[in-house]
């Protein structure tokens, strides 16, 4: 069946569509081709935008593939069979060279020249402001940091955040070369992929202060080993020395942290947590130092908030915010968008944490819906995790048994490579819901109105590309 997807209509405009899936990178489309995936399985979530480029492209792969048949036809006019079958069997990888072809190049001559000119001219930039520089990097739970800090930050300061989650070198210099350069904070994050990246953007944006949110298995097809992603974190500390503050809660990280600020449910540094309250409407709690309380508020849920919230008001403090602002900043959070984001449907809560891809960020939302009480079912959905190199096995089977912890009535696996590892752990932990493979993740997101039932809890944690089996 993979075979004969290749020699479909629609191969090359597969093929166009997973090149801009891998933002036209070819080391990464060829690697994804080179799994040999069936084309009739890909473009089940998302469709091609068609820009300029897209559809440049899309003309090309077309008169590619046009034209390598019609040089299997005339091979067979000539009498040259075996050479016919060759140049038949090969079309769809001829196609998919040339796409790849010249995404190298105009990645070469057109795309390196042009960013390192924005670059050096973001360097220049900053280095002409008197700005404070905050650094949030981790496997997980870096955007939520980062929005979170630049709430509460912007109660005393003029504060600017790279937006969204656009956190690689040439992102953040064309944002910076936006800046109006009269900020006084400016929250940086810091995307990993391939081992020297956090150096590389420490270096350029030399950070005063540092955040470490967690670490957990994440593009380890990549850094192959957790002790490889932290050499890449630690190159921050050469920076910000002693104002590095970490997640004390993410094991793999205090492991590995020789010296840090850390912060948990318990609170960070000499201020401690107090009176914690925690329902589908939000969090209270007190961070309390001696006679000074700090009474704090948000509508962000889950007890794991607690512990980023602690770290967030001690920079505050040691920014100079008064008390006042950091609690009406705090009282200013709120879900964002896909990060445990609770909206009602149908007479069901649905808590939307799909760019949640990590075990530690799932394992953390679990505890939540275990905390929860349902008037109807209690409801997990996941594809699993993408990018878990050796451990792949590891962390869907740890997923299957932190689901069963949680109770959930029912489970919605949707079906791929990791969907048998995540059943193992349901059943070494004895789960005795219902659970749902599901082969149409498509289908099952757009009709889940008809699937939900007044008073449900349904949380659905991490998305899954394309370019993933």
């Amino acid at each position: 069946m993979n075979f004969l997807s290749y020699y479909r209509l629609k191969a090359p405009h597969i093929l166009v569509y997973m090149l801009q899936q891998v933002e036209y990178q070819p080391k990464l489309f060829l690697r994804w081709l080179l799994r040999y995936p069936d084309l009739n399985r890909v473009m089940a979530r998302q469709t091609l935008v068609k820009t300029r480029k897209a559809k440049m492209l899309l003309v090309l792969a077309y008169m590619t593939w046009v034209a390598s048949l019609a040089a299997a036809a005339w091979s067979v006019v000539d009498g040259l069979y075996p050479i016919a079958v060759i140049i038949f069997v090969g079309t769809p990888f001829v196609v998919a060279g040339v796409l790849a072809t010249v995404a190298l190049l105009a990645r070469l001559v057109v795309v390196n020249p042009a960013e390192r000119k924005e670059i050096t001219r973001a360097k220049a930039q900053l280095e002409s402001m008197d700005v404070t520089v905050i650094a949030i990097l981790g496997s997980y739970g870096k955007t939520t940091m980062k929005q979170l800090l630049e709430t509460v930050l912007r109660e005393g300061k003029r504060v600017a955040a790279t937006p969204g989650n656009k956190n690689v070198l040439i992102s953040q210099a064309r944002w910076i070369n936006r800046l109006q350069g009269d900020e006084e904070v400016l929250i940086i994050e810091y995307g990993e992929a391939y081992p020297g990246d956090v150096g590389k953007m420490a270096a350029f944006t030399q950070p005063d202060i540092a955040v470490i949110t967690g670490l957990a298995p994440a593009h380890l097809d990549e850094y192959g080993s957790l002790d490889a992603v932290m050499a890449d974190f630690s190159d921050v500390v050469h920076y910000v020395g002693d104002n590095l503050y970490t997640n004390g809660e993410s094991f793999e990280l205090s492991d590995r942290v020789h010296k840090s600020i850390a912060y948990t449910i318990n609170g960070v540094g000499e201020w401690k947590v107090d009176d914690i309250k925690s329902s589908i409407s939000g969090t209270e709690f007190t961070l309390n130092h001696k006679k000074q309380k700090l009474s704090l508020q948000t509508s962000l849920l889950g007890l794991h908030q607690i512990g980023p919230l602690c770290a967030i008001a001690a920079i505050a403090k040691q920014l100079g915010l008064s008390d006042k602002q950091i609690e009406q900043g705090v009282s200013h959070t709120q879900p964002y968008e896909h990060r445990m984001q609770p909206y009602k449907m149908a007479g069901a809560w649905i808590i939307d944490d799909t760019y949640n891809g990590n075990i530690e960020g799932a394992k953390a939302g679990l505890r939540f819906l275990n905390e929860l009480t349902a008037d109807g079912n209690k409801i997990y959905v996941t594809p699993g995790f993408v990018e878990q190199g050796d451990m792949k096995q590891q962390v869907h089977e740890e997923l299957g048994r932190a689901i069963a912890a949680a109770h959930p009535d029912k489970v919605v696996l949707m079906q791929n490579s990791t969907t048998s590892y995540i059943q193992n752990g349901l059943r070494e932990a004895g789960f005795d819901g219902e659970l749902l493979i599901e082969g149409k993740p498509l289908e099952f997101y757009t009709n889940l109105e008809h699937f939900v039932a007044q008073g449900d809890i349904v949380l659905m944690q991490n998305d899954w590309t394309d370019n993933y089996s």
